[in-house]
């Protein structure tokens, strides 16, 4: 297949780009280089290879151009490959305009070294021709493609250096290469997918599959990751609409806000793959999901009758097994199986906040303190001396609030046992 194929080459570093929207790209090299997502450039509503429930990371044109950032330093030698998939997607019905009627859109740029600024870019015209970009005072100013890019159609692409060369290939076959440098070889320090508005804006580039390849590639080699790249399937709606949508940006947090008597029934997930997923369903039939496509599927147990109206959770690499604070809890347990077992006991009426004890035994329930203690008919007490206690209300507290709040606990407890 050709992710084998892939695999089986000397990486610096390979990003899938098969997952959901993310400000971590994960890399599967083996070697921990991942990149960043600056500005969480990107948006995945298509499938491209593969599977339809795989998506490539699609660069959104604005201004300015939001992009996907290596964000580590590769250093490579002279001697290198950058290969990725590529497939433009128009989704408007519009005549091809003439081309070069406006400045090629750079949306590959290549920075040689650390210190230096970013010299070479791998640009597009308004006709989808493919053009390398580089200082004008250098001989490597400028190479055109001879032919133009079909719109949906996946094209394996790569960028080549050997002997002071850069050779673009487009599915195994040299399209254009820059002149022979004769100083300052290009190294590859790091690169940036970027795209900005040009004259054809609906067309958008979906990328999938980036590698750095820490050798030169031959003509055969990269013919034969062609063949088995290409061709792939027809787009296919990942989403709930049948098309891209521009004015979409892409979030750092998903939300789902609930309505009135609307409650989450189902919390459910996939681990196991490079990024896992977790869903979670309402009563009224409605669902957030986040995260990537996931591994071998598990729940999270909702006890009968309980009408959960939050869950919080985080998510890297990999999701853990969800935990509900257990420890905390069973330290306001034990607080609270006191004042329930001697409710006319005032030692137990009053605990103390800021104390060592309850500060690193008590306190990572964070925001939920007070909310927690005020359910089980507590207030929140500041004295003079900046001492803070939790006073039993004792004459004003909801009948039976401990008790009811001392089985809450324990169900939970015994869900994540």
């Amino acid at each position: 297949s050709f992710q084998s194929s892939l695999l089986a080459l000397p990486l610096a570093l390979y990003w899938p780009l098969q997952d959901h929207v993310s400000a971590l790209v994960v890399d599967a090299s083996g070697r921990g280089r991942h990149g960043i997502n600056v500005n969480c450039p990107v948006q995945k509503p298509v499938a491209v290879k593969f599977s339809r429930f795989n998506t490539g990371l699609q660069l959104v044109p604005l201004s300015p151009p939001r992009s996907l950032s290596s964000g580590v330093s590769t250093s490579t030698s002279t001697s290198w490959t950058l290969q990725w998939l590529l497939r433009w997607h128009d989704q408007a019905v519009e005549a091809l305009q003439p081309p070069n009627i406006a400045p090629s859109t750079p949306f590959l740029h290549l920075s040689p070294s650390p210190d230096q600024p970013l010299l070479f870019h791998v640009a597009y015209t308004d006709a989808l021709t493919l053009e390398w970009l580089g200082p004008p005072d250098t001989t490597a100013a400028g190479s055109t493609a001879s032919d133009s890019l079909a719109v949906d159609t996946t094209y394996h692409m790569a960028l080549v250096s050997a002997s002071g060369v850069v050779t673009c290939f487009v599915n195994g076959v040299a399209v254009f290469e820059t002149r022979p440098l004769t100083s300052n070889p290009i190294l590859l320090d790091s690169f940036e997918f970027a795209v900005a508005p040009s004259p054809r804006s609906s067309v958008l580039p979906l990328l999938s599959h980036v590698a750095l390849v820490t050798r030169a590639l031959s003509a055969e080699e990269l013919h034969a990751l062609a063949r088995a790249a290409v061709p792939s399937p027809r787009l296919v709606a990942g989403g709930a609409d049948d098309f891209v949508d521009l004015s979409v940006t892409c979030l750092e947090s998903q939300t789902l806000q609930l309505l009135e008597d609307e409650f989450i029934v189902q919390v459910r997930g996939r681990r196991g793959a490079w990024m896992d997923q977790m869903s979670v369903t309402t009563n009224f039939g409605r669902s957030l999901t986040a995260g990537g496509t996931g591994g071998g599927p598990f729940d999270v147990f909702i006890p009968a009758g309980y009408m959960a109206r939050a869950f919080s959770f985080d998510i890297g690499d990999h999701v853990n097994q969800p935990v509900v604070f257990s420890l905390t809890w069973v330290v306001v347990v034990r607080y609270l199986t006191n004042l329930a077992d001697k409710p006319d006991n005032e030692t137990f009426h009053k605990i103390k906040a800021t104390n060592s004890y309850f500060q690193k035994n008590v306190a990572p329930l964070g925001g939920h303190l007070d909310a927690v203690f005020d359910a089980c008919g507590f207030d929140r007490v500041e004295e003079d001396g900046g001492d803070v206690f939790f006073v039993y209300r004792k004459h004003a507290a909801p009948p039976h609030a401990v008790r009811r709040a001392l089985y809450d606990i324990a169900t939970f407890l015994a869900v994540e046992k």
